[in-house]
């Protein structure tokens, strides 16, 4: 399994306990180091994209403090072998 890619620029807190059931937390972007992050080598294989359009898949988790974690989705489907016979 790849290491653990985490988001740089991504803070995410539990919901305040007076929040509704809906909220489930809060994320703060700070934005330039989201933008830096972007830009790293590690991370350009797991850029896909969908109707032309570049994207990231972030997976959010929650972390040993309740609070939420953002990680790269490393997962890539593999490719099929095709059957030469079928």
């Amino acid at each position: 399994m790849a290491d653990k890619i985490y988001v740089d620029g991504f803070r995410g807190f539990k919901k305040h306990d007076k929040a509704p059931d809906f909220v489930l937390g809060t994320l703060i972007i700070t934005l330039k180091e989201f933008g830096e992050f972007l830009k790293k080598k590690e991370i350009e294989p797991f850029f896909t994209e969908y109707e032309g359009k570049k994207q990231l898949k972030i997976s959010v988790l929650r972390s040993k403090d309740g609070g939420l974690s953002f990680q790269v989705d490393q997962y890539k489907k593999e490719a099929k072998e095709e059957d030469p016979f079928n």
